[in-house]
């Protein structure tokens, strides 16, 4: 009978100890760095650490240049005088810090097709696909979007191109 107490003893503390290191495993925030597509293809955004944070700027356009063939820019700013900056190279994604759940939230968003800016969340769906979630006020009222991995060979277009 004493020899049963202690096996069970020990698988206790075992399960015990599994448990802890699963839990601080999940503790830490998924690495979503690296290269994604928009979920209508037509821009990248490389993902990469900015200090503690995580920023992501736009590398690849599928209409890099607009209808002047001039490098496409930020015409839906509603800051006049940012609307000449260049799309790519652009920070759409800043001070997104790391969540003890192992998603990412607190960070900033800007979306250059309609110049709007958002908080924003984000956490992997799949080893491939990123959700990003931009709200303003409720995180419920929202929305996501989904973007993949990028090839890792995707060129990439040359930032603050005039």
């Amino acid at each position: 009978m004493h020899e049963s107490g202690v096996r069970r003893m020990t698988r206790t503390a075992f399960l015990a100890a599994a448990m802890t290191i699963g839990f601080v495993g999940a503790a830490q925030a998924a690495d979503i760095s690296g290269l994604w597509l928009n979920d209508d293809r037509d821009a990248a955004i490389e993902i990469s650490a900015c200090g503690n944070a995580l920023c992501g700027h736009i590398v690849w356009l599928k209409a890099p240049l607009d209808a002047a063939g001039k490098p496409a820019q930020d015409v839906n700013n509603p800051d006049a005088a940012s609307r000449i900056r260049p799309l790519c190279g652009l920070q759409v994604i800043a001070d997104l810090a790391p969540q003890s759940d192992g998603t990412w939230d607190n960070g900033h968003g800007y979306d250059p097709d309609s110049g709007k800016s958002y908080t924003l969340s984000a956490q992997l769906s799949g080893p491939d696909t990123l959700d990003l979630r931009g709200y303003v006020g409720m995180k419920l009222m929202g929305e996501t979007e989904t973007m993949t991995r990028a090839p890792k060979d995707l060129p990439r277009c040359k930032a603050g191109a005039k």
